[in-house]
């Protein structure tokens, strides 16, 4: 073997070593932050953003979710809030099943008492 191949050799055990190191000390810098968020309270509220990145699609497809009565939102002023059982819940029976099982009584009452409400403060 020559000198070369030897240093050569030498250079990518040691390059070996040190990306062996840093990618364990990334994973353990990863691995809390990740179980922070699966240690979340089931009754959480969740942004559309949290929700979105929960059930890995786009904020878009959540707020549409909630347009067709298929997640329940909750409003926090001009923002959705979704409880993270009730997303995990979706998520479990699927989008398209979760829309057979809407509470569409439940939900015709909502809105009725939101609009009630509304012409008895005018």
């Amino acid at each position: 073997m020559s000198l070369g191949s030897a240093i050569d050799l030498s250079l990518r055990e040691l390059l070996r070593e040190v990306l062996r190191e840093e990618i364990r000390a990334a994973l353990r810098e990863l691995l809390p932050a990740a179980t922070a968020q699966v240690t979340t309270p089931p009754s959480a509220y969740l942004s559309t953003a949290e929700a979105a990145d929960l059930a890995r699609v786009r904020p878009e497809t959540v707020r549409a979710w909630i347009t067709a009565g298929r997640l329940r939102g909750h409003r926090a002023g001009r923002e959705w809030r979704i409880r993270r059982d009730e997303l995990e819940a979706l998520m479990a029976v699927g989008v398209e099943r979760a829309a057979e099982q809407v509470d569409l009584d439940g939900r015709a009452r909502d809105i009725l008492a939101g609009r009630i409400g509304r012409s008895e403060g005018r």
